[in-house]
């Protein structure tokens, strides 16, 4: 499961943290200056980061990399009931890095408002909390959180799901 969907959803993560950003940071980006914007994508890993959150910002939920970032979330979720159907965890009875390494993706979505991505997916909702219950994600995840961290999830500001809902329904 790692190899098939995790490294997508993780470049893509990046994708909703800029979402919470532009819609969320002081000023919100829409309101900053040219010459403010330019800095804030400047300061991304690489140039192809950069033109991702410039696309964000422009066209927010309808820009290429959050579709993509919400179809790779989407296979990631269609993949979630088959297992924990089977099991308490995604490969087992215990608790395993691809556990470990879903979560963090899942709960970013929570954070935004979008667990109508999983209401139809049996088995979704019992392991995410499942897994947020987990005192290992309690520890590694939000016990390591800081307010500069938090912030743009509380100040998140709009209801993304709309927009999601129609992403998700069109051919």
């Amino acid at each position: 499961m790692d190899e098939l969907i995790l490294p997508d959803a993780h470049r893509n993560c990046s994708i909703w943290r800029t979402l919470a950003e532009a819609a969320c940071i002081e000023g919100n980006l829409a309101n900053l200056s040219a010459a403010e914007c330019e800095a804030y994508f400047a300061k991304a890993p690489s140039k192809k980061v950069s033109e991702y959150k410039r696309d964000v910002v422009e066209r927010g939920m309808d820009s290429k990399p959050s579709i993509e970032s919400i179809e790779v979330h989407e296979r990631l979720l269609d993949w979630t009931p088959e297992f924990a159907a089977r099991w308490k965890y995604l490969t087992g009875d215990t608790l395993t890095q691809a556990d470990i390494a879903s979560i963090s993706y899942v709960i970013r979505l929570d954070f935004v408002g979008l667990k109508n991505m999983w209401a139809a997916r049996s088995g979704v909702a019992a392991w995410y909390e499942r897994m947020r219950a987990h005192p290992c994600v309690e520890n590694a995840l939000f016990n390591r959180l800081g307010a500069a961290d938090w912030a743009p999830f509380k100040k998140w500001g709009f209801d993304a799901w709309p927009q999601v809902e129609r992403i998700i329904a069109s051919p």
